[in-house]
């Protein structure tokens, strides 16, 4: 799945941000992420440096495992 904030830039996937056992969804690209469970929308997308640090994480001390690109048939509508 491509995109919607840097314009198809850039390609959706999978990860779990291990620390916390979360489940989100970021852009190969912009790095722009949505939580598991929602809609991958311009309108509700946050920044994933500010997103980590607002649960006490930093960009690099965090361990995200990606778990695969997202498929266009496994998104939310």
């Amino acid at each position: 799945m491509s995109c919607p904030v840097c314009d198809g830039q850039g390609n959706i996937y999978n990860a779990k941000i291990l620390d916390l056992g979360i489940l989100i969804t970021i852009c190969d690209e912009c790095e722009a992420c949505w939580n598991k469970d929602q809609i991958i929308s311009i309108e509700n997308f946050n920044r994933l440096t500010p997103f980590l640090e607002e649960l006490g994480l930093t960009y690099n001390d965090s361990q995200i495992e990606d778990l695969g690109y997202v498929q266009d048939e496994d998104v939310l509508s």
